[in-house]
């Protein structure tokens, strides 16, 4: 194909991108996908914000077929890297078969191997402990906002785990003489401590990532 065949053929794939993405530029100019604009946008669309509030919204439902892409490409890109690895033979090696989900029992089985892959998070969330303490620095805000974010997203799977347990096992999980109704009154009561409340910190990562001034509470 001559250049000028090619040109007609990226441009509006470019526009398309462009258009997808000048919501989150525009309220993130330091987001890694800025440089596919030439100028940055210089103001947020008048929807911006509702846009995506709306998508970010839609990807709290982590088994609907959307947000499962969303969760397969960070996999994809994860083994791409390097970084993740997965044995022959288990559910995650097949990751291919994500794209028929939920239509077949083997995309399931791949989506729920994404789902779980999500522990990575713990191990950034301690390598990022760690790293600053043996280097002697103090991580900075966003550094410390997304700690508590992956805190708050592992203290609420526990106690969405323990719900879960508490209703297969019915009303007799919640008397005093079983140690269930413990269980689950520890997980909902740490679950909700300020530091691990979800939206609390969810909103405190998402403005230190906007840089949104004041947040809405001093963060240690």
């Amino acid at each position: 194909m001559n250049r000028a065949g090619c040109g007609a053929t990226l441009r509006p794939s470019l526009e398309y991108r462009q258009e997808s993405l000048e919501p989150l530029i525009a309220l993130y100019p330091e987001c890694p996908l800025g440089p596919i604009f030439a100028p940055t946008p210089a103001a947020a669309p008048e929807n911006a914000l509702r846009r995506m509030t709306s998508l970010v919204s839609s990807l709290f439902h982590r088994a609907d077929r959307d947000p499962m892409m969303v969760q397969a490409t960070v996999v994809w890109l994860a083994f791409d890297a390097g970084a993740l690895k997965a044995r022959k033979g288990l559910s995650l090696a097949q990751l291919p078969e994500i794209e028929h989900y939920p239509d077949t029992e083997l995309s399931k089985r791949v989506g729920g191997a994404i789902r779980s892959s999500r522990t990575c998070s713990s191990a950034r969330n301690s390598s990022t402990r760690l790293h600053p303490s043996q280097s002697g620095r103090y991580p900075d805000l966003t550094a410390r906002a997304r700690i508590h974010a992956d805190t708050a997203l592992a203290a609420k799977y526990c106690r969405e785990a323990v719900d879960m347990l508490v209703s297969a096992h019915g009303t007799s999980s919640l008397a005093d003489s079983n140690r269930m109704q413990r269980l689950w009154h520890d997980a909902h009561v740490a679950s909700h401590h300020a530091i691990t409340e979800w939206q609390v910190n969810l909103e405190i990562y998402g403005k230190a990532l906007l840089g949104v001034e004041p947040n809405i509470t001093p963060l240690i």
